[in-house]
């Protein structure tokens, strides 16, 4: 019963679903419009000089206070200031969380995928107009010409969620995406596609199906391939629960009775959706390689930063595989523009912010599930406090414990 309430509170997460914007979390575009936000931690801002070591003194605040247990990375100018882990990989062993720890990285798989998608669409095999009956005629006809791939990668598709059962399935078929979205993946619409916003994995299940189709690779070789061969991104590739995870964090999620494993999901289901296992490193060599146009052209990135704005059910915010919003600085009247795109499985809670034209980024992966994490558009929280010292501001620090 404990493992299935478990699954029921976490599921519903997802690997990184819509994130919980406010009426004014996207709209602010200076602190001053911005909902108040707690008086800064003087705690937090001991006087140090470096900006890594202001970065560091942030990190153990908030995993003093029992709110991080993780790795962070830091970049400026398209260079780490600074990286670190706290907390324990693994409690039962006492092994720490180490820089080069491994994590799985949920739904940061999908802007992966969304390159993919994208370097096909350079290539000429797709276009962000090409509806799915074009690429995959086995699919249910009277959907699959109404989706068109732009749709599936805004999250606008109308396509209902896969059944979470799926998730947890040690048939290898699970893994496989035909398989997949014959059997959970074509049910009826929840909307007339492009007219509303519904986040749902079965849109990169889907994309996964696609890329198959008009490469003729499967998932895995064309991200080792396309993407992971070329950054040298040796430490990242497909998440499998039956592999060696020796060097892997263990992830824990929150129940009454304090921390436990979380349940045994099978990562490889998420396929292009979640499937993805990386390091601080990997990422940051993959942050480079967006910010310097290494795997799709400046125009064709551009495009993937540019969200709707006429949706009446939200989602302003999702461009071609990530967030894409301005966030007010409390203490200044700063707004950078970011490109978020998190991800959390189990225990498993991930974070990855760039700052759009900016050579800047931040890579949160972490094995407690907290989300709060997650509420970097809207609220006071960890990513938010390292923005702030990125920028030479205050940071928040932690929320007060709770009163007895």
């Amino acid at each position: 019963m404990l493992q299935t309430a478990v699954l029921c509170g976490l599921i519903c997460v997802g690997v990184g679903c819509r994130p919980s914007l406010g009426a004014d979390a996207a709209a602010p575009t200076r602190a001053g419009e911005a909902e108040p936000e707690p008086e800064p931690d003087s705690s937090v801002s001991a006087p140090v000089s470096s900006t890594a070591e202001r970065l560091d003194a942030v990190v153990t605040a908030w995993h003093d206070a029992g709110l991080f247990s993780g790795v962070v990375l830091v970049a400026d100018e398209g260079e780490v200031v600074w990286q670190g882990a706290v907390g324990l990989a693994e409690v039962a062993t006492a092994r720490p969380n180490t820089v080069d720890t491994v994590f799985p990285i949920a739904s940061l798989t999908k802007q992966l995928t969304a390159v993919l998608v994208m370097q096909q669409v350079e290539q000429g095999t797709l276009q962000l107009d090409t509806t799915i009956a074009e690429v995959l005629p086995w699919y249910r006809r009277d959907t699959g010409e109404r989706i068109t791939v732009a749709h599936l990668l805004r999250h606008v598709s109308g396509l209902p969620d896969i059944d979470p059962a799926v998730y947890m399935q040690p048939d290898p078929r699970a893994a496989q995406a035909r398989w997949l979205l014959d059997n959970h993946g074509s049910g009826d619409l929840r909307f007339e596609p492009g007219t509303n916003f519904g986040y749902t994995n079965t849109d990169y299940h889907v994309l996964t199906a696609m890329l198959e189709e008009v490469t003729g690779l499967g998932y895995e070789q064309l991200l080792a391939e396309r993407i992971l061969e070329p950054l040298g991104m040796q430490d990242s590739g497909i998440a499998r629960r039956d592999s060696d995870r020796r060097g892997w964090a263990v992830d824990y999620v929150p129940t009454e009775d304090g921390w436990i494993v979380a349940p045994a999901f099978r990562w490889e289901n998420w396929q292009g959706a979640g499937a993805m296992r990386s390091t601080l490193a990997d990422l940051h060599r993959w942050n480079q390689a967006l910010s310097s146009n290494q795997l799709v052209s400046a125009e064709t990135w551009k495009t993937m930063l540019t969200p709707l704005t006429d949706l009446p059910g939200g989602g302003n915010y999702v461009g071609l595989g990530s967030w894409v919003y301005p966030r007010a600085l409390p203490g200044s009247e700063l707004a950078p523009r970011l490109v978020e795109r998190r991800g959390a499985i189990g225990g498993y809670t991930i974070v990855n912010v760039l700052v759009a034209d900016e050579d800047r980024w931040i890579v949160l992966l972490s094995n407690r599930y907290d989300e709060g994490m997650h509420t970097l558009p809207y609220a006071s929280c960890l990513p938010l406090d390292l923005l702030l010292v990125l920028y030479g501001l205050e940071p928040q620090g932690p929320p007060a414990p709770a009163e007895p």
